[in-house]
C-alpha cells in the first residue's frame, strides 16, 4: 500500500484532484492509507514515544506507518477544511517527527 499511496499522491499533485473514489481522490487515498495502518493514532503515538526500546518488528511497523504517511504530506490542503478527514490526517501527520 505504501507504493500505491506514493503513486496516488503524486498523481493528485501532478494532475489535480479527482473525486468519488478515483485514483486522484485525496479523501479516498487518505481513508485507504489510514485503514491500512490499522491502529489508533493514540496507540501509534504511545509506541513512537519510546520506539528505540521496542522489539525490531514493532520498530519496523512504525517505520512502515511513517512511509505510509509521508506521501500524504501536503494533501491536507486539498481536503475540505471542516471535514473529518482533514482533521484526522492533520493529527496523523503530526506524528511524523516522532516515528523512526
Amino acid at each position: 500500500m505504501t507504493e500505491i499511496a506514493r503513486i496516488r499522491a503524486h498523481a493528485i499533485r501532478e494532475f489535480g484532484v479527482g473525486k468519488n473514489g478515483e485514483l486522484r481522490d485525496p479523501v479516498d487515498l487518505c481513508r485507504s492509507a489510514l485503514l491500512e495502518i490499522g491502529e489508533s493514532r493514540a496507540e501509534v503515538r504511545a509506541e513512537a514515544s519510546h520506539w528505540r526500546t521496542l522489539p525490531a518488528e514493532k520498530m519496523l511497523r512504525l517505520r512502515l506507518i511513517k512511509n505510509m504517511l509521508t506521501p500524504l504530506q501536503g494533501l491536507e490542503a486539498l481536503l475540505p477544511s471542516r471535514g473529518s478527514m482533514h482533521q484526522e490526517l492533520t493529527g496523523w501527520l503530526s506524528l511524523l517527527p516522532d516515528l523512526p
